[in-house]
This record gives structure tokens, C-alpha cells and sequence, in this order.
């Protein structure tokens, strides 16, 4: 029988070196940690397969109340450095458990019935943080073609946090014979350069300067739909075949800060990759493309590549004097909601509905307890608690009466 509790999410900390940067971080308030230092995040994951929690019932213990009642969760985390493969927690001394572990041994009491039935014992939704200073044209297969391929489906949706820059969609009239070419030969050719960089017959910024004009002069961008898009936008390639890429622009200096939400299935077994921006890694290698996949599993359709076809805005849905929610997406595997809290100290209830629920406290901070009990956690901005399904009725407020924001993430009924 496991108790019910509510869960601190330990985020993992993704360094990126080639497209990081410092945003996450400072959300999070963990700029001055010495794990940190020099280090450039491209991604927090708040809720994995592989995360590890720490059961909030041990601050009870372990701490004393704030002025508002609440014990304050720590700021835990773990950062995993790219080019050591390592991963290191930043707080030993506070046990955290892997929720696999939970999975494994509770799946009913922390998925709840059906998604466990539907799911088993593994964790079906993967959300991230990301700050994207560029990434590779890619796309991900359809659901439908799984069955004719090595290659699995991840339905993804983001939620852009700040304005961004992105691809999305192949051009209407695209030739397609041409941009197939051009990935080819730049790929091609970013194999020999990495050849003479790993030789040291090129310098790093030789090999760099050659790359930057093999792509200027093949100009893959020509070929798809390039966008500026706003705060707030919601982009939804969720049904596979969809090509699209996060972007550098002058003119968003931040990169592209967006909240992520996907299947729980990994890049190798999931994305399809025709141009990596002309990239090399630290060691002066390059990373692998599919353009034979990349182009046998694209969606070639004009409705499928208009861009309007694939963005949208939140809706509202409720609003009452406690606050006020609405619906940012949904898909078969996951729905995400924004919850407004206002400044009012009345609580804002929500109910689990046999789903484990994950809470990611986008502004402001929080008070987070399960109904009935009269323990609550606090919870800063940038980070995430995890609900079980078992949990049931549990209550939100802005940490002492004042305004917050929350994104509300679940696996709807199928």
C-alpha cells in the first residue's frame, strides 16, 4: 500500500554547448551553483521515465513552516554534462528515489488504472524546458508507420514561453528533388571537413568558416516555411511527418524558450534528422543524418506543411473569483492547462481523475496539499511536483495570497 503523497520533481539539467544558455537556470534561481558553473543548459527535463522525486511528506520532518504555513521545497537538481556522459546531483543529503522505482512497484496508485493498463509500468509523457539557440531539421514518423519502420512516433507540442524563431513545413511548390540534393551534398561535405578537423589539417575555425559557406551557398532554408512567432504561440506537429527546426535570429537573443511536452521516447529510436546547421561537435565530429528516411517519411501535403494548420492559442475554459484556467493542448497522450491563480488566499481545487497529474509552476510561486491534510508545500518558480493519481482532490494557492501561474500537464481518457 503506498501513502499518498505528493511528489518534488528533481529536474535533470541538460547541457547543451553548442545551442544552451543561462535562462533556465535563472528561472529556477540556481545561477550562483557552483555545478553550474560555465556550464551552458539547453533543457530541464521535469518529468521523465528516468527522473527521480523526493517524497514532499519528508520536509515535514525535516524542516520548519514558513510564515505562510508551507514547507519550502529545496532546489534540487541533477545536471548531466554532454561531452562526459556524467550526471551529478546537486544535494545528496535529501533522499530522492527513482520514479521508475514507483512506476515498477505502484503503477495503478501513480498512473491511475487505465493509463497503466494503456501504459504499463513506464512513464508516457516527457516534458522539458528548453532553451534552443538552433537545432537540426527534423521530423518524427507517423503513429500509422511504425509498423513499417525501426523508426517510433513521438508526438510532441510546444508552448512558446518568449518570442522565438522557427521553421515549420515544407514551402507550397517545394522542389523536392533540389532540397534532397542540397542536404545531401552539405552533408557530404560536412563528413570530409570533419575528417580534416579530427586530422588537424583544418583549425576549428577553419573548418567552421568552410562549413558556414558550404551551407550559405545550398541554402536549405529556401526550401521551408521560416517564422517569427509570439509568446504564447502553441506549435502542434503532434501527428508526424511535419518538418520543423528551432532557429537563430538576431532578433530573439534569448534563442527559442519553450515548454515542451512528448511522448517519452528517445532522439535515436525517434528523430529524423536531414541538416545539422552546419554543426560540429567539441571533438570536431558530426553528427549523423537520415536524409534517406527524412524524406521517404515526410508528409508531402499542403494542408499538413501550412503552418496555420499547425499553430494555435490557449482557450479559456473556466474562470471563477479563485482564478481562472485554460486549455493550451491536447493529443491522445497528453493535455496541458494553464491555471491562473489570482491573489485571492481562498485554494483552487483540482481533482486527479485517474491521472497523475505534474504541476510546473511557470510564475510566481506556490502552496501545494492534498485535501484533507493540513500540510502544504511550497513551491518556487521553475519548478515541478508531481501528483500521483491515487492522490485525488488536492488544492493550489499563490504562496501567501499571491498570483501564480501553473501548467497543469495529464494524460486525458482515451
Amino acid at each position: 500500500m503506498l501513502d499518498k503523497d505528493l511528489y518534488l520533481i528533481v529536474p535533470i539539467l541538460i547541457e547543451q554547448p553548442t545551442w544552451g544558455g543561462s535562462y533556465i537556470p535563472k528561472l529556477k534561481g540556481i545561477t550562483r551553483e557552483p555545478l553550474l558553473s560555465g556550464i551552458r543548459i539547453g533543457q530541464s527535463y521535469e518529468l521523465a521515465g528516468v527522473s527521480r522525486v523526493i517524497p514532499c511528506s519528508q520536509f515535514f520532518a525535516m524542516s520548519r513552516p514558513d510564515e505562510q504555513g508551507s514547507y519550502v521545497a529545496p532546489p534540487v537538481y541533477e545536471v548531466h554534462l554532454r561531452r562526459s556522459r556524467e550526471s551529478q546531483l546537486s544535494d545528496t543529503a535529501i533522499p530522492s528515489l527513482p520514479l521508475h522505482d514507483l512506476l515498477v512497484q505502484h503503477p495503478i496508485e501513480i498512473l491511475g488504472k487505465s493509463i497503466a493498463r494503456r501504459f504499463g509500468t513506464s512513464m508516457p509523457a516527457l516534458i522539458k524546458y528548453t532553451q534552443a539557440l538552433g537545432n537540426s531539421f527534423q521530423l518524427h514518423v507517423k503513429e500509422t508507420e511504425e509498423s513499417t519502420t525501426h523508426w517510433l512516433s513521438k508526438p510532441e507540442t510546444w508552448f512558446f514561453l518568449e518570442p522565438g524563431s522557427i521553421t515549420l513545413g515544407v514551402k507550397p511548390g517545394c522542389n523536392w528533388q533540389a532540397y534532397e540534393k542540397a542536404c545531401r551534398e552539405i552533408a557530404t561535405g560536412m563528413e570530409l571537413l570533419s575528417k580534416h578537423a579530427m586530422k588537424g589539417s583544418l583549425t576549428p575555425v577553419q573548418a567552421r568558416g568552410e562549413a558556414d559557406r558550404m551551407v550559405l551557398a545550398h541554402n536549405p532554408w529556401q526550401f521551408v516555411n521560416c517564422l517569427r512567432v509570439d509568446s504564447g504561440t502553441i506549435i502542434d506537429p503532434s501527428a508526424g511527418g511535419i518538418h520543423h527546426s528551432w532557429e537563430e535570429d538576431a532578433n530573439c537573443p534569448l534563442g527559442n524558450i519553450l515548454y515542451e511536452v512528448q511522448r517519452d521516447r528517445s532522439d535515436s529510436v525517434s528523430t529524423i534528422r536531414s541538416f545539422d546547421k552546419g554543426k560540429f561537435n567539441p571533438d570536431g565530429s558530426v553528427r549523423s543524418v537520415q536524409i534517406d528516411d527524412y524524406f521517404k517519411y515526410i508528409d508531402r501535403s499542403e494542408d499538413a506543411n501550412s503552418p496555420k494548420n499547425l499553430m494555435g492559442q490557449a482557450q479559456l475554459i473556466r474562470k471563477d473569483t479563485g482564478g481562472r484556467v485554460s486549455k493550451l493542448f491536447e493529443t491522445a497522450y497528453y493535455r496541458s492547462d494553464m491555471i491562473f491563480l489570482s491573489d485571492r488566499m481562498a485554494p483552487w481545487l483540482e481533482h486527479t481523475d485517474e491521472s497523475f497529474h505534474h504541476i510546473f509552476v511557470k510564475e510566481g510561486a506556490i502552496q501545494i496539499g492534498i485535501e484533507g491534510s493540513d500540510k502544504t508545500v511550497g513551491v518556487r518558480e521553475g519548478w515541478s511536483v508531481f501528483v500521483p493519481a491515487q492522490v485525488g482532490a488536492y488544492h493550489l494557492r499563490g504562496h501567501g495570497g499571491t498570483k501564480a501561474e501553473v501548467i497543469k500537464t495529464y494524460i486525458p481518457k482515451s
